[in-house]
């Protein structure tokens, strides 16, 4: 039996979703918008109600939700179509736990139109820095763009205050919300943010389907980053297009309805449950924190487990790569990830070869923690072993030299 602890890369799709998904392609699927026969209709319809769905899941208006391919292409619609108004000397403001898909585009971004990129540090605790961010965003601050939660320390990023001193000086804010959809309750309206991005595999549901929420400021801003088919209401007599309006305007091409479905059963499967998937996670994450604190050679990284953080933990074992760890979890039958996991600004802060990542799921439980345990114990028992042994050797040679 495999002991899944890999949440933070990518969920196991729920009962609800799968179903949803078959139910959904036998019915007989069509291409949505583009027909009037009973399967084109169908498909339309299944896709609009999968929209209002998750708009409704996450506290947003249905006008303001746009389906993606996941976080990644969500965060690139924002980065790419704020772009043109960007001028040299601006600033573009990311904090330190940026994922390489919110951090990467705006780099590219920052590159191609002279801006400089500022980053807001991380307090002691592997928080964002709140006061030293009003220190960072400043009158030359166009877009603060940071993530949600860290998916290397599990840290919960305080956006209310972050937006706060963004809106106060005119600047745009978007999130990586990838890491906090599945695990914490989320209201786009509530936090009051210009674009939040999340994918649905993160809580879930399949993969290749995500959502991002744009505020109407910022979508009326943005120019889309795919052009084609039913993004456009007509082409003129001079051939230019006049844009849909609206979300379509950001959806070119044919919709992945079979996945929007199954995001939005997803999204019913969670739906009441966040706030109780909360407690559990974090009660797993103190019970894995203080079991792995009290095993030689390992060193955690990040602050102890508490309400401002989920369950993804980090740490290395002293002598041992990062990727042999995980190897040799995997050889007994545990899931974990090992590396830089797409944060390698952070990671290489905590330690130059990566770390391992633990990251918990609302069905994680007691036994499974105690297995991994069993397994970690095994694994740096043999690992002293062999530091022993090389030790050992190496002295006899000095010996006999």
């Amino acid at each position: 039996m495999e002991i899944y602890l890999d949440h933070a890369a990518t969920t196991r799709i729920a009962p609800e979703a799968l179903r949803a998904m078959v139910v959904f392609e036998e019915s007989g699927r069509g291409n949505p918008f583009r027909g009037v026969h009973d399967a084109a209709y169908r498909s339309t319809i299944a896709y609009e109600d999968a929209r209002k769905t998750v708009a409704d899941f996450f506290g947003a208006f249905v006008e303001q939700t746009i389906f993606t391919k996941g976080t990644t292409e969500g965060l690139n619609i924002v980065a790419s179509g704020f772009a043109r108004h960007l001028q040299p000397g601006d600033e573009i403001v990311l904090s330190l736990l940026e994922h390489h898909a919110q951090s990467l585009p705006w780099r590219a971004v920052a590159e191609s139109k002279g801006c400089t990129i500022r980053f807001i540090p991380l307090a002691e605790d592997g928080l964002v820095d709140v006061e030293a961010a009003r220190k960072v965003i400043t009158q030359k601050t166009k877009i603060v763009a940071v993530t949600h939660i860290s998916n290397i320390l599990g840290s919960i990023v305080h956006i209310k205050e972050i937006v706060e001193i963004a809106h106060a000086v005119g600047a745009f804010v978007c999130i990586d919300g990838a890491q906090a959809a599945g695990h914490i309750p989320v209201n786009v309206q509530d936090l009051g943010v210009d674009a939040y991005a999340v994918s649905a595999h993160k809580m879930y549901g399949p993969m290749g389907i995500g959502v991002l929420f744009l505020s109407p400021k910022l979508q009326d801003m943005l120019q889309p980053l795919l052009f084609g088919g039913g993004m456009i209401e007509e082409i003129l007599a001079d051939g230019c297009p006049v844009f849909a309006e609206g979300t379509r305007r950001f959806e070119a091409g044919t919709p992945n309805v079979t996945g929007a479905v199954g995001f939005a059963a997803a999204c019913n499967a969670l739906r009441g449950k966040r706030q109780d998937i909360l407690r559990h996670e974090q009660e797993m994450t103190r019970m894995f924190w203080e079991s792995l604190s009290a095993i030689d050679h390992v060193v955690l990284y990040g602050s102890k487990p508490g309400d401002h953080r989920i369950g993804v933990i980090s740490f290395s074992v002293k002598e041992m790569h990062p990727h042999d760890v995980a190897q040799a979890l995997a050889d007994k039958g545990v899931a974990v990830r090992a590396g830089f996991h797409c944060a390698a600004t952070l990671a290489r802060c905590l330690h130059p070869d990566g770390v391992v990542r633990v990251s918990i799921g609302k069905d994680t439980t007691r036994e499974e923690c105690g297995m991994f345990l069993d397994v970690m114990r095994r694994i740096v028992c043999h690992s002293d072993r062999r530091v022993a042994g090389r030790e050992g050797a190496s002295s006899q040679t000095e010996e006999s030299s």
